[in-house]
């Protein structure tokens, strides 16, 4: 018998939550009622499943959603991410159904955090911030040594808050030492928390945290994770009437690949770049 049978109905639960709340953004910032996320509902939860029934990651994961329920739904938003990036990027099946594992996994650390932090109303004091900072190795800590554990999983727990630039942590490195899977998780990651809402801050809206990843691709970020996830989303527009600045209501018909927050639009028959 799977150890989480118990719990299988929170599980669920959680998921539909995350899915819930990624997809209510995208359907205010969109207004499309068809969204490509629904068919990945099933895939979360077979992950899931695989990873409850893994002898290291059951435990770690039953233990999260039992400490902290949004930073397990955190997780869960941010696999269905980084699935959604990694699918644009190319990524075979084997390569998604890993990727989507290390997106659950990311934040195991994060048991280690006392609730009065992690859910602090407030801003967080410098002591403060610099225990928060000590989640990537408590998580990669939490599953040394165990038997059958996936090394990409483990770069990923330990490198997903590195940046590009190297002003991440907690090595501060660069991106050319920085693995693929922790840079799609890392776009997945400050996607998924901006659109959140914590006690802390409401959710940023869809648009705002995509110009935002733009400004910050070429430093913090990943380009080509940024501009995937760019294309995905802005693609949600196409065909959806917008007002434009000057009060002139038109059509998407085009997202431009290489920059996709400047859309196509067809007003009265002509088109403005």
């Amino acid at each position: 018998m799977n150890a989480w049978q118990p719990e299988l109905k929170n599980m669920y639960h959680c998921v539909d939550q995350a899915m819930g709340e990624i997809t209510n953004a995208l359907q205010k910032f969109s207004g499309s009622q068809e969204l490509p996320l629904q068919d990945m509902r099933v895939k979360l939860i077979t992950s899931l499943m695989k990873l409850s029934s893994h002898p290291a990651y059951g435990p770690v994961l039953y233990d999260l959603m039992n400490y902290d329920v949004y930073t397990f739904r955190h997780s869960i938003g941010v696999a269905l991410v980084a699935r959604w990036i990694g699918k644009a990027r190319g990524l075979n099946s084997i390569d998604l159904q890993t990727l989507t594992a290390c997106g659950l996994l990311h934040d195991i650390g994060k048991r280690q955090v006392p609730l009065a932090i992690l859910n602090k109303a407030g801003r967080l004091s410098r002591v403060e911030y610099e225990e928060i900072k000590l989640h990537p190795e408590w998580g990669f800590k939490m599953l040394e040594g165990a038997p059958d554990v996936d090394p990409r999983i483990m770069r990923v727990i330990l490198k997903h808050h590195e940046r590009e630039d190297g002003s991440g942590y907690p090595y501060g490195i660069m991106g050319k030492d920085i693995d693929l899977f922790s840079k799609i998780t890392a776009v997945a990651d400050v996607f998924h928390a901006t659109i959140s809402n914590r006690v802390y801050r409401a959710p940023l809206p869809v648009y705002t945290i995509l110009e935002w990843m733009n400004r910050h691709e070429f430093g913090e970020l990943e380009e080509e994770s940024v501009l995937c996830l760019q294309r995905k989303v802005m693609s949600l527009l196409i065909g959806r009437p917008v007002t434009l600045s000057n009060g002139a209501v038109g059509r998407v018909v085009m997202i431009p690949f290489t920059n996709p927050l400047r859309p196509l639009v067809e007003v009265r028959g002509r088109l403005i770049d």
